[in-house]
Protein backbone atom coordinates (compact mmCIF):
# COMPACT_ATOMS: atom_id res chain seq x y z
CA UNK A 1 0.00 0.00 0.00
CA UNK A 2 3.14 2.27 0.83
CA UNK A 3 4.46 1.59 -2.55
CA UNK A 4 1.13 2.25 -4.16
CA UNK A 5 0.97 6.04 -2.07
CA UNK A 6 4.09 6.95 -2.91
CA UNK A 7 4.04 6.26 -7.17
CA UNK A 8 -0.11 7.98 -6.91
CA UNK A 9 1.41 10.93 -5.17
CA UNK A 10 4.88 11.35 -7.19
CA UNK A 11 3.21 10.84 -10.39
CA UNK A 12 0.52 13.21 -10.05
CA UNK A 13 2.48 15.73 -8.27
CA UNK A 14 3.75 16.04 -12.08
CA UNK A 15 0.52 16.95 -12.97
CA UNK A 16 0.21 20.48 -10.67
CA UNK A 17 3.57 21.55 -12.18
CA UNK A 18 2.60 21.18 -15.45
CA UNK A 19 -0.87 23.28 -14.51
CA UNK A 20 1.26 25.84 -13.10
CA UNK A 21 3.86 26.23 -16.23
CA UNK A 22 0.56 26.46 -18.49
CA UNK A 23 -1.44 28.87 -15.62
CA UNK A 24 -3.16 31.25 -18.76
CA UNK A 25 -4.72 28.14 -20.49
CA UNK A 26 -5.81 26.46 -17.44
CA UNK A 27 -7.40 29.89 -16.70
CA UNK A 28 -8.81 30.39 -19.99
CA UNK A 29 -9.99 26.71 -19.53
CA UNK A 30 -12.07 27.29 -16.33
CA UNK A 31 -13.56 30.79 -17.84
CA UNK A 32 -14.98 28.49 -20.91
CA UNK A 33 -16.38 25.98 -18.21
CA UNK A 34 -18.12 28.54 -16.28
CA UNK A 35 -19.50 30.25 -19.42
CA UNK A 36 -21.08 26.56 -20.52
CA UNK A 37 -22.74 25.89 -17.41
CA UNK A 38 -24.04 29.61 -17.03
CA UNK A 39 -25.58 28.68 -20.93
CA UNK A 40 -26.26 25.38 -19.72
CA UNK A 41 -28.87 26.70 -16.79
CA UNK A 42 -30.22 29.18 -19.23
CA UNK A 43 -31.25 26.77 -21.36
CA UNK A 44 -32.87 24.62 -19.01
CA UNK A 45 -34.66 27.65 -17.76
CA UNK A 46 -35.97 28.46 -20.77
CA UNK A 47 -36.82 24.69 -20.99
CA UNK A 48 -38.53 24.47 -17.79
CA UNK A 49 -40.95 27.82 -19.10
CA UNK A 50 -42.09 25.34 -22.28
CA UNK A 51 -42.49 22.17 -20.86
CA UNK A 52 -41.28 21.70 -16.96
CA UNK A 53 -43.94 22.96 -16.09
CA UNK A 54 -46.38 20.56 -17.86
CA UNK A 55 -44.00 17.52 -16.56
CA UNK A 56 -44.66 18.68 -12.33
CA UNK A 57 -41.72 19.54 -11.73
CA UNK A 58 -40.09 22.71 -9.96
CA UNK A 59 -37.31 24.18 -11.19
CA UNK A 60 -34.79 23.74 -8.41
CA UNK A 61 -34.93 19.85 -9.15
CA UNK A 62 -34.40 20.34 -12.81
CA UNK A 63 -31.16 22.34 -11.68
CA UNK A 64 -30.08 20.06 -9.09
CA UNK A 65 -30.11 17.75 -12.10
CA UNK A 66 -28.20 19.14 -13.93
CA UNK A 67 -25.60 20.06 -11.36
CA UNK A 68 -25.35 16.48 -10.51
CA UNK A 69 -24.41 15.38 -13.34
CA UNK A 70 -22.08 18.06 -14.12
CA UNK A 71 -20.36 17.15 -10.27
CA UNK A 72 -20.58 13.45 -11.70
CA UNK A 73 -18.48 14.27 -14.72
CA UNK A 74 -16.07 16.57 -12.98
CA UNK A 75 -15.75 13.81 -10.27
CA UNK A 76 -15.11 11.04 -13.11
CA UNK A 77 -12.77 13.51 -14.56
CA UNK A 78 -10.89 14.37 -11.87
CA UNK A 79 -9.79 11.02 -10.32
CA UNK A 80 -10.67 8.55 -13.79
CA UNK A 81 -11.09 10.07 -16.89
CA UNK A 82 -7.00 10.73 -17.76
CA UNK A 83 -6.77 7.04 -17.08
CA UNK A 84 -9.74 5.35 -18.92
CA UNK A 85 -9.63 7.67 -22.15
CA UNK A 86 -5.81 6.90 -22.70
CA UNK A 87 -7.11 3.14 -23.16
CA UNK A 88 -7.47 3.77 -26.75
CA UNK A 89 -3.90 5.26 -27.30
CA UNK A 90 -2.04 2.25 -25.25
CA UNK A 91 -3.47 0.26 -27.24
CA UNK A 92 -2.71 2.18 -30.73
CA UNK A 93 0.71 2.83 -29.96
CA UNK A 94 2.17 -0.45 -27.71
CA UNK A 95 2.64 2.16 -24.78
CA UNK A 96 0.65 -0.41 -22.64
CA UNK A 97 3.86 -2.80 -22.28
CA UNK A 98 5.13 0.10 -20.03
CA UNK A 99 2.53 -0.33 -17.81
CA UNK A 100 2.62 -4.23 -17.70
CA UNK A 101 6.28 -4.55 -16.57
CA UNK A 102 5.53 -2.46 -13.59
CA UNK A 103 5.32 -3.93 -10.20
CA UNK A 104 1.47 -2.63 -9.82
CA UNK A 105 -2.22 -3.90 -10.44
CA UNK A 106 -2.82 -2.71 -13.98
CA UNK A 107 -6.30 -2.07 -13.28
CA UNK A 108 -4.42 0.63 -10.80
CA UNK A 109 -2.13 1.63 -13.03
CA UNK A 110 -4.56 2.06 -16.27
CA UNK A 111 -7.31 3.89 -14.49
CA UNK A 112 -6.70 5.07 -10.75
CA UNK A 113 -3.21 6.51 -11.05
CA UNK A 114 -3.63 9.69 -13.18
CA UNK A 115 -5.38 12.80 -11.90
CA UNK A 116 -6.67 15.60 -13.76
CA UNK A 117 -6.08 18.89 -11.13
CA UNK A 118 -7.84 20.89 -13.69
CA UNK A 119 -10.96 19.60 -12.81
CA UNK A 120 -10.72 20.18 -9.16
CA UNK A 121 -11.39 23.76 -10.22
CA UNK A 122 -14.60 22.90 -11.66
CA UNK A 123 -15.79 20.81 -8.35
CA UNK A 124 -15.06 24.10 -6.16
CA UNK A 125 -17.72 26.01 -9.36
CA UNK A 126 -19.92 23.09 -9.02
CA UNK A 127 -19.96 23.39 -5.14
CA UNK A 128 -20.45 27.34 -5.42
CA UNK A 129 -23.36 26.97 -7.81
CA UNK A 130 -25.29 24.32 -5.99
CA UNK A 131 -24.85 26.87 -2.56
CA UNK A 132 -26.48 29.45 -5.14
CA UNK A 133 -28.99 26.94 -6.13
CA UNK A 134 -30.32 26.18 -2.29
CA UNK A 135 -30.14 29.19 -1.01
CA UNK A 136 -31.79 31.29 -4.14
CA UNK A 137 -34.53 28.69 -4.51
CA UNK A 138 -35.18 27.53 -0.59
CA UNK A 139 -34.70 23.99 -0.95
CA UNK A 140 -35.56 22.01 1.98
CA UNK A 141 -32.53 19.99 2.90
CA UNK A 142 -31.18 18.73 6.23
CA UNK A 143 -27.83 16.93 7.16
CA UNK A 144 -29.33 13.67 6.41
CA UNK A 145 -30.54 14.33 2.85
CA UNK A 146 -26.87 15.94 1.68
CA UNK A 147 -24.81 12.49 2.94
CA UNK A 148 -26.98 10.73 0.98
CA UNK A 149 -27.01 13.26 -1.91
CA UNK A 150 -23.48 12.88 -2.02
CA UNK A 151 -23.23 9.18 -1.07
CA UNK A 152 -25.29 8.43 -4.46
CA UNK A 153 -23.25 11.13 -5.95
CA UNK A 154 -19.68 8.57 -5.70
CA UNK A 155 -21.96 5.63 -6.43
CA UNK A 156 -23.32 7.89 -9.73
CA UNK A 157 -19.33 8.39 -10.74
CA UNK A 158 -18.08 4.67 -9.89
CA UNK A 159 -20.95 3.38 -12.44
CA UNK A 160 -20.69 6.01 -14.49
CA UNK A 161 -16.40 5.11 -14.58
CA UNK A 162 -17.20 1.16 -15.03
CA UNK A 163 -19.28 2.16 -18.05
CA UNK A 164 -16.85 4.23 -19.92
CA UNK A 165 -13.70 1.41 -18.88
CA UNK A 166 -15.96 -1.14 -20.55
CA UNK A 167 -16.63 1.30 -23.85
CA UNK A 168 -12.90 1.46 -24.12
CA UNK A 169 -11.75 -2.02 -23.73
CA UNK A 170 -13.48 -2.83 -26.86
CA UNK A 171 -10.14 -0.47 -28.28
CA UNK A 172 -8.23 -4.26 -27.34
CA UNK A 173 -10.40 -5.38 -30.06
CA UNK A 174 -11.52 -2.97 -32.50
CA UNK A 175 -8.84 -0.12 -32.59
CA UNK A 176 -10.92 2.55 -33.98
CA UNK A 177 -13.89 2.76 -32.08
CA UNK A 178 -14.60 6.75 -32.03
CA UNK A 179 -17.84 6.66 -34.03
CA UNK A 180 -19.08 4.08 -31.21
CA UNK A 181 -18.05 5.45 -28.08
CA UNK A 182 -19.50 8.73 -29.34
CA UNK A 183 -22.67 6.84 -29.85
CA UNK A 184 -22.93 5.59 -26.47
CA UNK A 185 -21.58 8.65 -25.08
CA UNK A 186 -24.84 10.90 -26.53
CA UNK A 187 -27.41 8.21 -24.20
CA UNK A 188 -25.63 9.90 -21.12
CA UNK A 189 -27.50 13.38 -22.45
CA UNK A 190 -30.75 11.90 -21.45
CA UNK A 191 -28.53 11.78 -17.91
CA UNK A 192 -30.17 16.02 -17.33
CA UNK A 193 -33.40 14.83 -17.96
CA UNK A 194 -36.03 13.74 -15.21
CA UNK A 195 -37.67 10.34 -14.88
CA UNK A 196 -40.77 11.62 -16.07
CA UNK A 197 -39.91 11.41 -19.51
CA UNK A 198 -39.06 7.79 -19.78
CA UNK A 199 -42.82 6.72 -19.10
CA UNK A 200 -42.35 3.38 -20.49
CA UNK A 201 -41.41 0.91 -18.25
CA UNK A 202 -38.98 -1.13 -20.22
CA UNK A 203 -37.64 2.33 -21.61
CA UNK A 204 -36.60 2.98 -17.91
CA UNK A 205 -35.68 -0.03 -17.23
CA UNK A 206 -33.33 -0.50 -20.36
CA UNK A 207 -31.77 3.80 -18.80
CA UNK A 208 -31.49 2.45 -15.41
CA UNK A 209 -29.87 -0.99 -15.80
CA UNK A 210 -28.06 -1.19 -19.20
CA UNK A 211 -27.27 2.11 -20.02
CA UNK A 212 -27.61 3.54 -16.16
CA UNK A 213 -28.70 7.11 -17.52
CA UNK A 214 -31.48 7.44 -14.77
CA UNK A 215 -28.75 6.53 -12.25
CA UNK A 216 -26.47 9.11 -12.73
CA UNK A 217 -28.69 12.14 -12.26
CA UNK A 218 -32.28 11.09 -10.70
CA UNK A 219 -30.96 9.22 -8.11
CA UNK A 220 -28.95 12.42 -6.60
CA UNK A 221 -32.25 14.44 -7.14
CA UNK A 222 -34.16 11.81 -5.21
CA UNK A 223 -31.65 10.89 -2.28
CA UNK A 224 -31.67 14.78 -1.64
CA UNK A 225 -35.42 15.03 -1.82
CA UNK A 226 -35.55 11.38 0.45
CA UNK A 227 -37.55 9.64 -2.10
CA UNK A 228 -37.19 5.88 -1.86
CA UNK A 229 -34.07 6.00 0.27
CA UNK A 230 -34.18 2.49 1.17
CA UNK A 231 -34.80 0.96 -2.07
CA UNK A 232 -32.81 3.81 -3.92
CA UNK A 233 -29.64 2.73 -2.02
CA UNK A 234 -30.13 -1.02 -2.56
CA UNK A 235 -30.08 -0.36 -6.42
CA UNK A 236 -27.44 1.36 -6.84
CA UNK A 237 -25.10 -0.55 -4.95
CA UNK A 238 -25.95 -3.07 -7.44
CA UNK A 239 -25.44 -1.38 -10.15
CA UNK A 240 -22.33 -0.20 -8.71
CA UNK A 241 -20.90 -3.70 -7.64
CA UNK A 242 -21.96 -5.10 -11.00
CA UNK A 243 -20.78 -2.71 -13.33
CA UNK A 244 -17.45 -2.64 -11.28
CA UNK A 245 -16.83 -6.47 -11.43
CA UNK A 246 -17.57 -6.49 -15.41
CA UNK A 247 -15.10 -3.55 -15.97
CA UNK A 248 -12.32 -5.48 -13.79
CA UNK A 249 -13.61 -9.06 -15.02
CA UNK A 250 -13.22 -7.20 -18.68
CA UNK A 251 -10.03 -5.41 -18.09
CA UNK A 252 -8.23 -8.90 -16.98
CA UNK A 253 -9.71 -10.69 -19.58
CA UNK A 254 -9.69 -8.41 -22.75
CA UNK A 255 -5.73 -8.08 -21.81
CA UNK A 256 -4.98 -11.49 -22.61
CA UNK A 257 -5.82 -10.47 -26.34
CA UNK A 258 -3.33 -7.74 -26.11
CA UNK A 259 -0.22 -8.23 -28.34
CA UNK A 260 2.94 -6.76 -27.25
CA UNK A 261 4.03 -3.69 -29.29
CA UNK A 262 7.71 -6.15 -29.37
CA UNK A 263 5.70 -9.54 -30.85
Amino acid sequence: MKDYLQYYLKSNLLGIKRIAYFSKSFILEIGADIINIIFALLFYQILYLNVGKGLGIPISDLFILVLSVKLTGDLYNLFFGAGVQSLPYHIQYGTLDGLLIKPFNIFFLMYLSKLNWKCLANLIIDIFLFMILITKYAVDISLVSVLSYLAMICFATLIFTAFNILIYLGSIIFVRLDAFISLISSFFSLSTFPTAIFRNKILRWVFTYLIPVIVIGNFPLMAIRGEQKGSLFLIVIIITLLFSYLAYWGTISMLKHYKSASS
